[in-house]
């Protein structure tokens, strides 16, 4: 038995001529589907395989049983003896006819058959394994591109809070450490460039105060009247050589009480 490769709808199937037929007449299949003997490899239309299919399941058909009966073949024979001479008859007058007058229309269409040459069909079945493999090269590019982008962002991340601790170590080293200290009292001030230190302020008056450093006594130092918190307003009392202790001058001081401000060099 005869099978054909028939293309339609996206999905490719092997038929039989009868299949064909009555698929094409229950309108399931097109003339222009593609179609092919199962073992050739050119790819034709229905159309171009069985033309006869045009002119309806009535007339003619693809196909005839093997043994008909003999009265029903002779009544065939003679229909398609008379269909023949009357198609033969009715060719004729038309040429006659239209040989005088037709000529020049004759050759306008022979020449536009031959400039707009009928385009030929093309099929094209994609392979369902180089498509998945196109996906997977795409989906390994969107993984590529989405761990770049994360890496990115750690390492933004990461430079944002280096500079942020810069910064604020930098607004520390600035802004000082400050201690209340009691005027007249030895006090001890914790971590002034790795060491403690012992102070004792005496306040004078407004100008001066005199100062005991681990014992030592400096008098008569002059109070530094800046603006306030300009670092004009510091007296330095005390140095080693990783910080200064300064000696803060305040408009409005605590009684009894002096401050002091510890600054990193």
């Amino acid at each position: 038995m005869q099978f054909y490769d028939v293309l339609s709808g996206g999905h490719r199937t092997a038929l039989t001529k009868p299949q064909i037929d009555g698929l094409f007449h229950a309108g399931q299949l097109g003339r222009n589907d593609p179609c092919k003997e199962a073992e050739q490899a050119e790819w034709r239309t229905i159309d171009e395989l069985f033309p006869l299919l045009k002119y309806g399941p009535s007339s003619l058909s693809l196909y005839q049983p093997a043994q008909l009966h003999s009265s029903r073949a002779r009544v065939v024979a003679w229909t398609a003896a008379i269909s023949i001479l009357v198609i033969a008859a009715g060719g004729l007058a038309g040429y006659f006819v239209l040989r005088g007058g037709g000529q020049g229309s004759g050759k306008a269409i022979t020449a536009a058959s031959a400039t707009n040459p009928r385009p030929s069909v093309t099929y094209t079945i994609e392979n369902p394994y180089f498509r998945s493999q196109q996906e997977r090269a795409a989906q390994e590019r969107l993984r590529a591109a989405q761990n770049a982008r994360e890496q990115l962002q750690v390492a933004r991340l990461a430079q944002d809070r280096a500079a942020a601790e810069k910064k604020e170590r930098e607004t520390q080293k600035a802004a000082g450490r400050t201690e209340r200290i009691p005027l007249d009292q030895s006090s001890v001030v914790p971590n002034v460039g790795g060491s403690d230190v012992t102070v004792k302020i005496h306040d004078n008056d407004v100008t001066s105060f005199d100062v005991w450093i681990n014992g030592d006594r400096r008098r008569q130092v002059r109070k530094q009247k800046g603006i306030t918190n300009s670092r004009t307003d510091e007296t330095l009392i005390y140095s080693n050589s990783r910080a200064r202790l300064y000696y803060v001058w305040e408009i409005s001081g605590k009684p009894n009480g002096c401050l002091l401000r510890v600054r990193d060099e």
